[in-house]
């Protein structure tokens, strides 16, 4: 009998392939990958409008600010799901300014009722307009069309490519949409039961530098602020409000 959640962690590519082969096997789905800026995923996959998505998910941090306008990440007045958000925004801006890119890949299923659900990554998505470089993209197809469907994008078998997971930072985690702990891709199937599967980071070490999304573990105070339509976090502008779209700030020096 199964029993899900059900996490692997990942030390090879090579063990990737095997664990992703057999799941496609029993389940009926097709794994591929390619490697696609984000800006493209939006364009080119999901056939939306990059800007609007964006703007969508900041506004969701000003909802916070009605608040307060201004906190600590150990406030227990705020909830701590967007500060997450923030708390995650802020820490990848500030590896961007050091020249880090992206560790991890993106997940995304493509489901038969037409729903593309994307998780991990749509935390990164938000940085669509400030990171420039291409990122691994690794997807479950449910339908089976995935190459007829978007012709102008270059998709790998698992077998022709490969990603370093040597570093044990990541796990394939296996779930049923009826468990409740993948609420992103039971709210996108009409299946109940469906299996999914999707890459996470494994073990994250509890320090300042990986508390992306429990920012209230963190051992140093950050401070959130709202003021003049800028989101703030320890005085660093990540977000701005213009002609009342939201956008990120990002400014190398």
């Amino acid at each position: 009998m199964n029993h899900f959640p059900k996490p692997t962690q990942l030390t090879s590519y090579e063990q990737f392939v095997e664990l992703s082969n057999k799941f496609d096997k029993e389940i009926g789905t097709k794994t591929f990958w390619c490697r696609i800026p984000m800006k493209n995923i939006y364009s080119d996959i999901l056939f939306e409008d990059s800007c609007w998505d964006i703007d969508y998910q900041i506004k969701k941090w000003e909802n916070v600010f009605s608040i307060k306008q201004e906190f600590y990440q150990d406030d227990l007045d705020i909830p701590q799901s967007q500060i997450g958000k923030m708390n995650s925004i802020w820490l990848m801006l500030n590896d961007l300014k050091n020249n880090k890119k992206f560790y991890s890949p993106i997940t995304m299923s493509l489901f038969k009722n037409g729903n593309k659900p994307i998780h991990p990554g749509t935390t990164r998505l938000i940085l669509t307009d400030v990171y420039d470089y291409p990122v691994d993209l690794c997807i479950t197809d449910y339908i089976g069309n995935i190459r007829e469907k978007y012709t102008g994008i270059k998709f790998f078998d698992v077998e022709d490519y490969f990603y370093d997971f040597s570093n044990g930072l990541h796990e394939l985690h296996e779930d049923i949409t009826s468990s409740g702990w993948c609420p992103t891709y039971a709210s996108n199937t009409d299946e109940k039961d469906l299996r999914i599967k999707q890459i996470s980071t494994y073990m994250q070490p509890t320090t300042d530098m990986f508390n992306y999304h429990h920012p209230r573990q963190v051992e140093t105070h950050r401070k959130y602020c709202l003021k003049d339509n800028i989101i703030s976090v320890n005085d660093m502008p990540i977000a701005i409000k213009k002609d009342n779209i939201w956008q990120i700030v990002f400014k190398k020096d």
